[in-house]
C-alpha cells in the first residue's frame, strides 16, 4: 500500500529525472517524469496524510511504466538516427529511403525536404549518444563483476561441504588421540607440546574453513520473500479482499539449502493467513477494523537460529470449533487443555474446522506437512498464538545453517 513515505520518495525520484533531463537537454523523457510528477500530487498525498486515491494508480503506474521503457531504450544497443525517428511516429520508411537516395546526411535531408524541424534531429542525436554511453557503463559494470564474482555449481559446494565435515570429524578425532597420549608415561614432553601446537594450528584452519563454507552458503531471505507478494495480490483479487504483505528482516541471511525446504511450508501458512484469516472488507468494517487486512512476514536472528514469523489481523481461531472437530474425530479432550495444546490439534493430519473446501489452501491438509518440515527435516521449531477477531500468528525457529553442527564425545570405559 503506498503511505505518505512512499510518496516522498517517488515524488523526489521524479525531480530529480526531470532536472537530469533539463541538464541533459532530453525533453521527451523530461515532460514525461514532470507530468508524471503533477498526476502524483493530483492523486496522491495532501499534506502527506491523505492515502492514494485508487483511480489515480492506474494512470500513474502506465506513466511509471513508459518512464522505465524510455531509459531502457537509451540502455540498448544505439539505433541509428532512422530508427529512432522512426520510432517516434514523425516519418514513414519510404522517406527514409527517398532520402538515402541522395547520399547525404539523413537528418539533413529530411529537414531540407521539410519532413522534420532541426530539434527532432538534434533530439535523436541526443538519445543516441545517452545509449552510447549508457551502453560502454553497462559493459565496464559487467567487466567488474566478472572480476568480483563466480558461478558455483550447488552439487560441487555441497561436496566441498561435506569434505570439510570430515575434516572437522578428523580434527576432533586427533585431539581425542592426544588426550589419550597424556595419560602415558613415556612420551616426552616436547613432543606432546608438538602434537598441542600442531592441534591448535590444524583446529584453527577447519575451524575458519567451516565459517567460510557456510557463509558461502547463505543468501538473504528476501529472495524467498518476495515470491509471496504475487500469491497474496492473487488471493486477494480471487476472494475480493483487500490484503497488504509486508516484509521485515528481508536482509537476514539463511542457508540456501534451508531456504529451498522452507519455500513451501511458507507459502502454505501465508495462503491460509489470506483464505480463512483474513476476512472481506464487508466483515472487517462490521467488526470495526480497518477493510484492508494485513499479514506480516518477518525475519530475525536469536543466536544461531532464525525466527520467522507469519501473522495476520484476521477472525484468528476458534477454540470452542477446534475442540468440538477434536471431540467429533474421536479425541480425547481434557478441560484443563492449554491454549497451546488445542491449537496443536491443528497439526494433525486432515483436521479442519472449515465446512468447505477452498482451492487455495485446501481443507486441514498440509499444516501437519508444515509441522514435520519445520521440525524434522529442518530440525526446528513450531509455536501457534490465536486470539479471536485479533488474528493468528505462527512462528518458526529453526537452524540458520545445515552445516556442520557442533557435538560432545563422551568416553566410558568397561560399560
Amino acid at each position: 500500500m503506498f503511505d505518505a513515505n512512499h510518496i516522498k520518495i517517488v515524488t523526489r525520484s521524479l525531480s530529480g529525472l526531470v532536472m537530469a533531463c533539463k541538464f541533459i537537454e532530453l525533453q521527451d523523457l523530461g515532460e514525461l517524469a514532470e507530468n508524471t510528477k503533477k498526476e502524483l500530487e493530483k492523486n496522491g498525498i495532501e499534506s502527506t496524510k491523505k492515502e492514494l486515491e485508487k483511480n489515480g494508480i492506474e494512470s500513474i503506474s502506465d506513466s511509471v511504466f513508459k518512464i522505465c521503457n524510455f531509459i531502457r531504450d537509451i540502455s540498448e544497443e544505439p539505433k541509428r538516427i532512422g530508427e529512432w525517428l522512426l520510432d517516434s511516429g514523425k516519418i514513414s520508411k519510404e522517406d527514409i529511403d527517398d532520402a538515402l537516395k541522395e547520399q547525404r546526411a539523413l537528418g539533413e535531408i529530411l529537414v531540407n525536404q521539410g519532413k522534420l524541424a532541426e530539434k527532432d534531429i538534434t533530439d535523436s542525436v541526443k538519445k543516441q549518444e545517452l545509449s552510447k554511453i549508457a551502453i560502454q557503463n553497462k559493459k565496464t559494470k559487467e567487466t567488474d563483476l566478472e572480476v568480483k564474482t563466480m558461478r558455483v555449481d550447488e552439487d560441487k559446494l555441497e561436496d566441498f561441504s561435506n569434505l570439510i565435515g570430515e575434516l572437522i570429524v578428523a580434527r576432533n578425532t586427533y585431539d581425542f588421540i592426544i588426550e589419550k597420549l597424556e595419560l602415558l608415561d613415556n612420551i616426552p614432553e616436547s613432543i606432546m607440546k608438538s602434537l598441542k601446537s600442531n592441534l591448535y594450528q590444524f583446529s584453527k584452519v577447519s575451524n575458519d574453513m567451516q565459517l567460510s563454507i557456510m557463509e558461502l552458503r547463505m543468501i538473504p531471505i528476501k529472495g524467498i520473500f518476495r515470491k509471496f507478494s504475487r500469491v497474496v495480490r492473487d488471493i486477494s483479487r480471487k476472494q475480493n479482499k483487500s490484503i497488504e504483505l509486508i516484509t521485515e528482516g528481508e536482509d537476514v541471511e539463511i542457508d540456501k539449502k534451508i531456504a529451498d525446504i522452507l519455500s513451501n511450508p511458507l507459502i502454505h501458512v501465508i495462503r491460509n493467513a489470506c483464505d480463512h484469516g483474513i476476512e472481506t472488507p464487508e466483515v472487517r468494517k462490521a467488526k470495526g477494523k480497518k477493510e484492508r487486512g494485513k499479514v506480516l512476514l518477518s525475519a530475525s536472528l536469536s543466536g544461531s537460529h532464525i525466527m520467522i514469523k507469519v501473522s495476520d489481523d484476521g477472525k484468528g481461531l476458534d477454540k470452542e470449533a477446534i475442540i468440538a472437530k477434536a471431540k467429533k474425530l474421536g479425541m480425547a479432550i481434557s478441560d484443563d487443555f492449554t491454549d497451546e495444546q488445542i491449537f496443536d490439534l491443528t497439526f494433525l493430519p486432515g483436521f479442519s474446522t472449515s465446512d468447505s473446501v477452498s482451492d487455495i489452501s485446501g481443507r486441514g491438509v498440509g499444516m501437519d506437512v508444515v509441522k514435520t518440515t519445520i521440525t524434522s527435516s529442518l530440525g526446528g521449531d513450531v509455536k501457534l498464538n490465536s486470539v479471536v477477531d485479533k488474528g493468528t500468528e505462527l512462528i518458526f525457529t529453526i537452524p540458520m545453517s545445515m552445516g556442520v553442527t557442533s557435538s560432545l564425545i563422551v568416553d566410558s570405559e568397561k560399560t
